[in-house]
């Protein structure tokens, strides 16, 4: 039997452990036809089958909206694929089992990463999601399924006892348990994120995996019904973007026993849903958004995408950080690569520097007339502008253009009211 190796050993579509056997279909559910085998664990020296006595159940579907029509695509051990599993690859490290399981399902690829230390019964399960087509993805949601058969084997009872309840104590309904009426073994779903799932248990599994299905709990009572964590995205899932979320299977010698192991797990892969590497915000951490691997401390920062990807906490529309938001961001700072120039800055005039973003580097006067053209750029009078020059007044226009040389003494509208008034005598 595989729990007499002394040392772990995986192959294709099987993770061997000391404890545990998780055996693949080709879809990447629990349910190797050939060995009967899916999820086998060894509890207090007793090998216990969970998902292959009697009829194999194991699946998850995945269900959204693009364009107003909804898509569901499931893998399920006792029903026909619609997904297509694009890969399957063992990526065990040293102590640790682990297969990823890559599918199409549409406008999403999905990855499936199961994982399990090498001498433990229980299992941390992530899954990630990405947009890879050209339309929003909205009203996304995910549905985990399995049917617990532990005492069919030795009892011959394919029921057992369910329940929901929150176990780490917090109020809210973490941990969804199958127990079996006769051994105690039980096996359980337990949530990383308990306010974006919904656990409980449905009895239409043998003929459909319904992802929208409406999970009840039992409260204890015996039932042959699958046991599901339905997990629903916050937020439309727009092209490019992805989203990852994780949870547990549980399983233990009792119910409580279960549950404490879920709690145990939970606090080695539920600070870090997304699996990149940074602890989430809510552990204490500085991932700011645990949702995703396109955002994490360490990551170079796009500007102006309203995303902070490097969890800075900082304005992305602020990159030379003056306090002042790009104008390609809708701000006013004209230059955001210096943090000498915005509105908030005193110009310094003639230096070929907008250093208060009002266009404007060579007119002082605000006269219209630059300082190439402007005699005296401090007075607003004293412009090109000058009326035409007669014998008697000046000011006189300069062949090089530059506004009115005021050689009479009389400068800008001060010259053309004298203008007029010599031109008024001369007519009398």
């Amino acid at each position: 039997m595989f729990f007499l190796l002394c040392m772990s050993v995986a192959h294709a579509e099987s993770l061997i452990g000391d404890f545990l056997l998780l055996d693949y279909d080709d879809a990447g559910v629990w349910n190797n036809p050939t060995d009967a085998t899916g999820y086998l664990a060894k509890i207090n020296d007793t090998s216990v089958e969970f998902t292959y006595v009697g009829t194999p159940y194991q699946a998850w579907g995945v269900g959204y909206s693009v364009d107003g029509s909804w898509l569901t695509f499931v893998a399920n051990s006792n029903a026909a694929d619609t997904v297509l599993v694009e890969s399957g690859e063992d990526i065990s490290s040293p102590g640790t089992l682990a297969y990823r399981w890559t599918y199409s399902t549409g406008d999403l690829r999905v990855q499936k990463t199961e994982w399990f230390d090498d001498r433990d019964v229980s299992l941390a399960v992530q899954f990630t999601l990405v947009n890879v087509g050209t339309r929003d993805v909205e009203n996304l949601e995910l549905l985990y399924a399995l049917d617990p058969d532990q005492d069919a084997a030795g009892w011959g009872d394919y029921t057992t006892l369910e329940t929901v309840r929150d176990a780490d104590g917090d109020g809210t309904e973490d941990w969804a348990s199958a127990a079996g009426p006769y051994s105690g073994v039980t096996m359980g779903l337990g949530a990383c994120d308990a306010s974006m799932v919904v656990l409980g248990f449905f009895s239409s599994w043998q003929t459909e995996t319904p992802v929208d299905v409406v999970l009840t709990d039992p409260a204890g009572i015996a039932g042959d019904d699958a046991m599901a964590l339905q997990y629903y995205a916050e937020h439309t899932l727009a092209p490019g973007e992805e989203l990852s979320f994780r949870f547990v299977v549980g399983v233990d010698a009792t119910e409580p026993d279960a549950a404490d192991a879920y709690l145990a797990l939970a606090t080695e892969v539920c600070c870090d849903q997304d699996g990149d590497g940074a602890v989430s915000a809510t552990c204490g951490g500085d991932d700011c958004d645990d949702t995703t691997s396109l955002l994490a401390p360490g990551l170079t920062d796009v500007p102006y995408d309203g995303v902070d990807q490097d969890c800075s906490g900082a304005d992305d529309d602020d990159v030379d950080g003056d306090g002042e938001s790009a104008v390609e961001a809708g701000g006013r700072d004209c230059d955001d690569a210096d943090p000498l120039v915005s509105t908030m800055q005193a110009e310094v005039w003639y230096d070929g520097v907008d250093q208060n973003c009002d266009g404007n580097d060579d007119d002082q006067d605000l006269d219209g007339e630059p300082l190439a053209f402007d005699c005296d750029d401090q007075d607003p009078s004293i412009q090109t502008g000058c009326p035409e020059p007669t014998e008697d007044t000046g000011p006189v226009q300069t062949s090089d253009g530059c506004g009115c040389d005021g050689s009479a003494g009389v400068p800008g509208v001060a010259g053309v009211l004298l203008a007029m008034a010599v031109a008024r005598r001369r007519r009398q």
